[in-house]
């Protein structure tokens, strides 16, 4: 069988949308869980853990599929390493999450049946991105 091929659009989070970016939102029940990442000390390791949220019971094999090429995506440009996700941000509109000591941007990827936001924090000694991944409302 052959594996499915994903195209995904990065695209500048939206306002309206920035309490999706992070934990006990509005739509906490469509909400399959999180991944939480930084980059290490170095700023070139890639280091993960994955939150369920009210959503959990679907993550499944095709939501794990999609998500994993999501993140395998995300990995050749913005998610690679510090360094690129700060000339990926400079480079790319955003969506301004917070602003001041932590600077966030937020980005988006929508799906048939999926939702994404993706926050991104570029300094060293914090988590460097969230992922935020949704059922989409109506699916």
């Amino acid at each position: 069988m052959a594996k499915k091929k994903y195209n995904f659009e990065v695209l500048a989070g939206t306002q309206g949308t920035g309490k999706l970016y992070y934990s006990d939102n509005e739509a906490e029940e469509r909400c399959i869980g999180h991944l939480r990442g930084d980059f290490g000390s170095g700023g070139t390791e890639f280091w993960t853990t994955w939150f369920p949220h009210a959503a959990a019971d679907r993550n499944d094999k095709s939501f794990q599929d999609e998500f994993s090429s999501l993140v395998k995506i995300l990995r050749r440009n913005v998610l690679k390493n510090r360094f690129l996700m700060q000339k990926y941000l400079r480079e790319h509109d955003s969506l301004m999450l917070e602003s001041g000591i932590i600077t966030s941007r937020g980005y988006m990827v929508t799906t048939e049946q999926y939702e994404y936001y993706i926050r991104c924090q570029p300094q060293p000694g914090d988590y460097n991105f969230y992922i935020y991944a949704y059922v989409r409302e109506g699916v």
